[in-house]
């Protein structure tokens, strides 16, 4: 019944293109349809070509993946009747085949049937960057398809060699056959984490966030780049220690790297894209350490991310700018202004943030924790500061006012408060604050170009080199 959930938006996105007068209305019912199916499904596992784990195509369908697609779902329904009005039917097309496709990737569980959702959820996503044929967005997609391909190939190498070890393709029936080479695991993951927006080797992630249509971006802050994470979580058990600890070493470097690459940014949506390389360098951490955590962190995360995206693109409707320091003197609503301060602040990781919790069960170096503190300070201050509001309330953002209250009150249900780690989070906080203004002021560091560390001419080379490292660990 759960395939359903997938087919539902492929047939009703062609229904669409072909009676776009009713798109308000099929659209409803698509997502009406579409999360009802979800919530009375049955966890269950489903073999498509052979009632057997070895041969079959397998999907599994239980009770973490029935929460993730139910707030996948609400998540897409969110920015779709947000963005569909400012383009045409294909825009339409494009989306539901894109839902449809991610509502069946989250059940696959074999190489080959991954491999093949990722590359139409890429298609699909290098069509919707570049949706209006602007020429910074249509090179900003390009880069995110040939980083794209060379991610498919490095992950498809890994495949080759597991297939040729065991004779299967299903995740399940490689996890319990045993010794399996941590080569064709190494190659694997490279490819994920390419996929996922990690620091030196994903630079297609600034410039697809930063130059993406409204409302592209938010669904790829969300959950476009989690889904190599979602595979990486599903292979953890076949990891190694070697590769454990080099992966937990190079999520710090990406999370610090990208923090600070946030701070000196200067356009808004490239700022919040680096920060979500440092969301996704927390997200292999949990994999790592508490995999329990994974799904519950990405759902909230997907919404977090969401709205601040969400939030950048109404900032650029309202002032026509993205560069932060320019849209200082032009105002935005209270009400755009509060939601972006609620969901920066969930960010931080500071009590009361959902993810305050998932982040101290986590790390082993408070250290690094304590830098996140710092940089999550000055971007917090830089972005606020440089925002002006008018009196103007409205409920126009309602529903992402309920449901980021909702992770609110769902962190202090949650989350048992310590006054000791609150003032030391409250202080590393603060000094990064400081830190800040007093950077800012100085004409060396105003003029510091960063980029060239991160130069997308670079990106290869750091692939062969993180990939080389792995596999010298390991000889």
């Amino acid at each position: 019944m759960f395939l359903l959930a997938a087919l539902i938006p492929f047939s009703i996105g062609i229904i669409q293109y072909l009676y776009p007068n009713k798109i308000k209305e099929f659209s409803i019912m698509n997502y009406l349809s579409t999360i009802l199916i979800i919530i009375f499904s049955k966890p269950q596992s489903l073999y498509l070509s052979s009632n057997n784990i070895f041969n079959g195509i397998e999907l599994e369908f239980n009770y973490e993946i029935k929460l993730l697609l139910i707030s996948l779902n609400i998540f897409f329904m969110i920015i779709f009747f947000k963005s569909y009005k400012k383009y045409s039917k294909i825009f339409v097309l494009l989306w539901f085949m894109l839902n449809g496709a991610l509502n069946t990737f989250f059940t696959t569980r074999d190489f080959f049937n991954i491999y093949v959702h990722l590359e139409l959820i890429s298609m699909l996503i290098f069509l919707l960057i570049a949706l209006d044929r602007d020429e910074k967005k249509i090179w900003a997609s390009l880069k995110y398809m040939f980083l794209s391909s060379i991610a498919f190939e490095i992950y498809l190498i890994g495949v080759a060699i597991i297939y040729k070890d065991t004779g299967s393709i299903n995740i399940n029936y490689v996890i319990n056959h045993g010794n399996i080479s941590q080569i064709a695991l190494e190659f694997i993951i490279i490819g994920l984490l390419i996929k996922s927006g990690f620091f030196f080797i994903s630079g297609w992630l600034e410039n697809a966030h930063g130059e993406a249509v409204y409302g592209i971006s938010p669904i790829l802050s969300g959950i476009i780049v989690k889904l190599g994470l979602a595979i990486i979580y599903l292979i953890i058990p076949l990891l190694n220690v070697q590769n454990r600890e080099f992966l937990i070493t190079y999520a710090y470097i990406s999370s610090i790297m990208g923090g600070i690459f946030m701070v000196f940014e200067k356009d808004i949506k490239k700022m919040l894209a680096y920060s979500t390389m440092v969301s996704t360098a927390y997200m292999l951490i949990i994999i790592i350490q508490q995999p329990n955590l994974f799904i519950y962190f990405l759902i909230a995360d997907m919404f977090i991310k969401g709205f601040l995206f969400m939030g950048a693109d109404e900032i650029k409707l309202y002032t026509k700018e993205k560069i932060i320091n320019r849209i200082k003197n032009k105002k935005i609503p209270l009400s755009l202004y509060f939601l972006i301060f609620l969901n920066l602040f969930l960010i931080t990781g500071i009590y009361p943030s959902i993810i305050n919790n998932i982040k101290y069960v986590i790390v082993i170096n408070h250290n690094i924790l304590f830098i996140g503190y710092l940089i999550y300070g000055a971007f917090f201050y830089k972005i606020l500061t440089n925002l002006s509001f008018n009196k103007k309330f409205d409920f126009k953002y309602w529903y992402a006012y309920l449901i980021t209250f909702s992770l609110f009150f769902l962190s202090f249900y949650l989350i048992e408060f310590h006054l000791r780690e609150f003032i030391i989070e409250i202080f590393f906080f603060t000094v990064g604050i400081l830190v800040y203004r007093k950077l800012e002021k100085n004409e060396k560091i105003k003029s510091l170009d960063l980029s060239i560390i991160h130069k997308f001419d670079f990106t290869i080379i750091y692939q062969i080199t993180i990939l080389l490292i792995m596999l010298i660990i390991n000889a």
